[in-house]
């Protein structure tokens, strides 16, 4: 077979794609991004969460806080569902357990109801420094309700967690004692 035939390119993508060229690598292993690649990305993702917020807080004032997350729902169904019928698993949207997803379902309305509340009546940085709490209380409430185990790095991340926030985002006094800051917990 010669070294430019189809046959043999379709067969070096695959071995570069697989991973199987690459010493240490097992063969289901993703293609390596380069790290400038990965910062845009993440650089990009806050960039855009960043602008919905902004875009959540400014219709939080015309229209109620249920319609504007029922609206940035139907805003995300329209990527969500390209890419699962792109992908062809459409059949993996079949929930195992309903209940459980119906329960899910109904928290994650509230949590954002929630969130666009606290983004009408606070300032952005404190609705953010008030909602970046959520890591310290799941895990702290991971404990008695799920009964996992939480390591000594996580305790020493989360104890350190206020002062790194609080002083990146200075949230003020007032806001913090506000009751849409209780909202967004």
């Amino acid at each position: 077979m010669e070294p430019d035939s189809p046959a043999a390119m379709a067969r070096g993508r695959s071995a570069r794609w697989s991973g199987a060229s690459t010493p240490g690598k097992t063969p289901h292993s993703p293609p390596v991004e380069s790290a400038a690649s990965r910062i845009t990305s993440m650089l990009l993702s806050v960039g855009f969460f960043a602008g919905m917020d902004a875009l959540l807080k400014t219709l939080s004032h015309s229209y109620p806080s249920l319609e504007v997350s029922a609206l940035r729902g139907a805003a995300s169904c329209r990527s969500w569902s390209r890419v699962v019928l792109l992908r062809g698993n459409l059949r993996d949207l079949k929930p195992v357990r309903w209940p459980l997803h119906l329960v899910r379902g109904v928290l994650a309305i509230i949590m954002l109801t929630s969130f666009i509340y606290a983004l009408r009546v606070l300032p952005m940085a404190d609705a953010y420094a008030v909602f970046l709490a959520a890591p310290l209380i799941v895990t702290g409430l991971s404990v008695p309700l799920l009964g996992e185990r939480v390591d000594w790095r996580r305790w020493v991340a989360i104890r350190n967690w206020p002062a790194g926030t609080l002083a990146l985002l200075r949230p003020t006094a007032a806001s913090l004692g506000h009751r849409g800051a209780l909202a967004g917990l």
